[in-house]
């Protein structure tokens, strides 16, 4: 305890401002400062370029979109073609079955469209493409 109190009585060492401790603590700031101004700069320029990728894949996925519904549109389109030719098929297996020549492709929308029209069950609407 001695040794604190001679410690605290004892005359304060002149303080002395040298100009060397000040630009060293000047340029420790500076270089503080600029590094944060780098980090922010640097961050500014990750964000943007994020922003940008994400903008391209936006596009990309509108592109796909739009290639998905056209592809679909060829699918239904390809759907209905097959179906309608299926339709013909068991048109000329009925008539072939029934002892009638195999018909040609406009014969057999005819064939349809009078079967659609008499609707009844005997097959004298059939008497006519004989």
């Amino acid at each position: 305890m001695s040794n604190i109190s001679r410690a605290t009585l004892a005359k304060p060492a002149k303080l002395s401002v040298n100009i060397a401790d000040c630009f060293s603590d000047f340029a420790s700031w500076l270089v503080l400062v600029a590094i944060l101004v780098a980090a922010l700069v640097w961050g500014g320029f990750l964000l943007i370029n994020k922003n940008q990728e994400i903008k391209d894949l936006q596009k990309e996925v509108l592109r796909i979109a739009g290639e998905n519904s056209a592809l679909d549109k060829q699918l239904q389109y390809r759907r209905a073609e097959l179906e309608s030719q299926k339709n013909s098929k068991q048109i000329v297996v009925q008539a072939e079955k029934m002892g009638l020549r195999p018909a040609r492709g406009q014969q057999v929308e005819h064939l349809r469209m009078v079967k659609e029209a008499n609707p009844r069950p005997d097959d004298s609407f059939l008497s006519m493409l004989r």
